[in-house]
């Protein structure tokens, strides 16, 4: 059985300083960091106040949309599901962007190229976490192999999607 990697967040713990995606786009050098930090409107109930928040990045689905809406074979899983973009062979046409029902994938407006979370391969193979994770200062955010919360995840994504996001940022 394949491994199923993911970004586990502890709303809980969230703060809403955004460093993640601070620390996204500074280490990809982009405008538009590949994992987004939402938050709500605050609300008051019974004396209390609250914010709504969610944490948005590819969630590696087990049978990605994306990667079979790509006619180009620009996209491509590894051993822990993880999926990749090849930029080299992806040519922009944005079936990655249409079929991804977290409205992961979007076009760098720069290259014009797809671009996602690959959980920051390059760093995962040094040995080091995800650059959103290690950059977490309220420690909100962690890297799991547990089947379960990767299903978890994907069921959250989707709610703070719907109820947080709106309409994807572009």
């Amino acid at each position: 059985m394949s491994r199923s990697t993911c970004i586990v967040f502890d709303e809980n713990r969230c703060v809403n300083c955004k460093a993640c995606e601070i620390h996204c786009r500074q280490w990809h050098g982009l405008s538009v960091p590949l994992c987004r930090q939402l938050g709500g409107t605050p609300a008051l109930s019974e004396g209390k106040v609250s914010l709504p928040l969610g944490f948005v990045t590819c969630v590696h689905c087990a049978r990605p949309a994306c990667l079979r809406a790509c006619e180009h074979d620009a996209m491509w899983l590894d051993e822990e599901n993880i999926v990749h973009i090849d930029a080299d062979r992806c040519t922009g046409c944005g079936a990655c962007v249409t079929a991804c029902p977290y409205h992961v994938p979007h076009l760098n407006a720069v290259t014009g190229k797809a671009l996602k979370c690959d959980l920051c391969h390059d760093r995962r193979k040094a040995g080091l976490e995800p650059v959103c994770v290690a950059g977490c200062l309220a420690r909100a955010l962690h890297v799991s192999n547990d089947e379960d919360m990767h299903r978890k995840m994907s069921r959250q994504t989707i709610r703070w999607i719907k109820d947080l996001a709106g309409s994807p940022q572009d």
